[in-house]
């Protein structure tokens, strides 16, 4: 072969290598932050935060005029979103998705209220039921990641893979969580770690700064471990760029992955029934208190104690088992609380003029209108009768029209169960035959 035609062959084959080659193009953002480093703007979003680094709102476009794309209320004792508002680009409502606890997800819209249902084992999604009903078995990676789905006659029903930072390959269809166990959000492409979000085409940096590097009341261990890890210095990565060998389970920080893969439970159509059926008789019979210990781990809670917020002042959650002061301004549009159904329960109980067969009646009621409280946010009290020892609920302001009813408050003590004219006791209550006829209750 001549020397010519060598260096043409040669020509030939390097263009087209250098042809190939993908192209790749790069997208110059002019990113916005706030003094603290929380994202503001600058991807086509406009983020509001309140006094504690809180996400509150993210409004479409790059300035704060925009319509709403979702507004956020955070729970008041826990790092996480508690509710979500999700509003169409005009923004009209769409939906309310309330994450109820790790188990149950409540969502509200146009069409009705629906309910979620997710099975863990040992922290892993393995099973989930959606709002229609369907049962289905999740397969997940060493990370947790969902990547198979099977209905419960072992049916493929999704199936997708992750690039290293959580990009969806394939699009997960059928779970709310995905990559690492996380949930996706579709408004903005956003998935949400618990404290932080991230932007997986970002190699999945967070949208807020890690709370080490500007919480100095706290995390110090932390931080000196991290001012000698190069690779934590970044208060945004995600992972210590290494996210095959590390994750994060709630934005705070990195942790390794077992080297051996996570195993995971392979459920037969039975099986599945059998868990999700169990799951579901006890969802059922779940009392507003079983909700309670789920949202909030403490002693109090405002059963619907609806808020509503302003920024760096009011925070929308629900909170409370009182007035329940956390350093922010707080106001109720309820104030039915699970004290005072704790209470009513236990005028109901100590009622000695009660057959069994009533105070089951009355306890069943009881529990009908705590979980009304809690999921719906109405005003709800109870009254009580002392002559012909009757209960009574009222929805909304106002009260019932006979006098005779008296609000249940806070368990009396024995001086208060004595009438106040004649000192004899009110339990069950005043004898009309034998009480003076000064006394208030003849």
């Amino acid at each position: 072969m001549s020397l010519k035609k060598y260096l043409g062959l040669t020509a030939i084959v390097f263009s087209y290598l250098i042809i190939s080659l993908p192209f790749i193009i790069a997208q110059e953002l002019n990113l916005q932050y706030d003094p603290v480093g929380n994202l503001v703007t600058g991807d086509g979003f406009y983020r509001e935060y309140d006094g504690f680094n809180h996400l509150l709102r993210i409004r479409l476009g790059n300035t704060s005029i925009g319509n709403i794309s979702e507004e956020f209320i955070w729970h008041p004792l826990q790092e996480k979103i508690f509710i979500k508002q999700v509003y169409f680009n005009n923004g009209t409502f769409k939906e309310k998705v309330t994450y109820l606890n790790k188990n149950s997800v409540k969502i509200e819209n146009s069409s009705g209220t629906y309910y979620e249902t997710y099975v863990y084992q040992d922290d892993i999604l393995v099973a989930q039921k959606d709002a229609n009903g369907n049962k289905y078995a999740v397969h997940n990676d060493h990370l947790g990641s969902t990547s198979l789905m099977t209905d419960t006659t072992g049916n493929v029903k999704d199936n997708s893979f992750y690039t290293p930072f959580g990009e969806q390959v394939d699009k997960i269809e059928f779970s709310r969580f995905s990559f690492t166990g996380k949930e996706l959000d579709n408004a903005n492409n956003e998935y949400d770690f618990i404290s932080r979000r991230t932007k997986p085409e970002w190699a999945n940096m967070f949208t807020t700064p890690d709370r080490v590097f500007y919480d100095f009341t706290r995390f110090e261990q932390e931080r000196q471990t991290m001012l000698y890890d190069p690779q934590q210095l970044n208060p945004y990565v995600y992972a210590r760029n290494n996210p095959y060998k590390y994750k994060d389970e709630d934005g705070n920080f990195a942790i390794i992955v077992p080297l051996i893969l996570i195993a995971v439970a392979i459920y037969s159509g039975y099986n599945l029934a059998e868990k999700l059926g169990r799951l579901e008789e006890q969802q059922g019979g779940l009392t507003p208190s079983d909700f309670t210990l789920a949202l909030l781990n403490v002693g109090f809670i405002v059963a619907g104690g609806r808020l509503n917020a302003a920024p760096q002042e009011i925070v929308n959650t629900m909170v409370g088992s009182q007035f329940v002061q956390i350093g922010i301004k707080l106001n109720f549009e309820s104030r039915i609380t699970i004290a005072h159904h704790r209470n009513v329960r236990s005028h109901i109980s100590d009622n000695s003029e009660l057959t069994q067969t009533q105070k089951n009646y009355l306890s069943k009621s009881l529990e009908n209108t705590e979980r009304n409280s809690l999921y719906n946010g109405n005003h709800i009290k109870w009254y009580y009768n002392r002559f012909t020892n009757s209960y009574q609920y009222w929805v909304g302001p106002g009260k019932p029209s006979n006098s005779d009813y008296e609000e249940i408050k806070n368990i009396e003590t024995e001086e208060e169960k004595k009438c106040k004219t004649c000192g004899e006791p009110l339990i069950p209550h005043c004898n009309v035959n034998t009480h003076p006829n000064q006394c208030r209750y003849r």
